[in-house]
């Protein structure tokens, strides 16, 4: 099964229970998988803390992640950029021009 690594700047939904209910979640059920069916996601949370960014992303490189999505900006790319580049990992974006790919 898949294992997607999702890593936010921000703080998680007061209710936990919106967390797969987002835009990306939504895309991915439409393509067929199903968060616990076909897909399984761990889920980092920065909480505004720009520092703990890349120890969340060493995190999910270690976790062995398929892929990392970074949420909410630069800040978050760069962290997982720099976690999968240290990895030995190949990673590919659609920020080429911001220098994440």
């Amino acid at each position: 099964m898949p294992l997607v690594g999702i890593l936010n700047l921000t703080w998680p939904p007061r209710n936990l229970g919106d967390v797969g209910r987002g835009p990306f979640a939504q895309g991915l059920n439409q393509a067929g998988f199903v968060e616990g069916r076909k897909v399984v996601i761990e889920r980092r949370w920065g909480e505004g803390h720009y520092d703990r960014l890349p120890v969340l992303a060493a995190d999910l490189v270690a976790r062995k992640v398929d892929v990392i999505v970074a949420l909410n900006g630069t800040p978050s790319a760069l962290a997982a950029k720099n976690a999968t580049s240290t990895s030995g990992s190949s990673s590919r974006a659609s920020a080429i021009r911001s220098g994440l790919a």
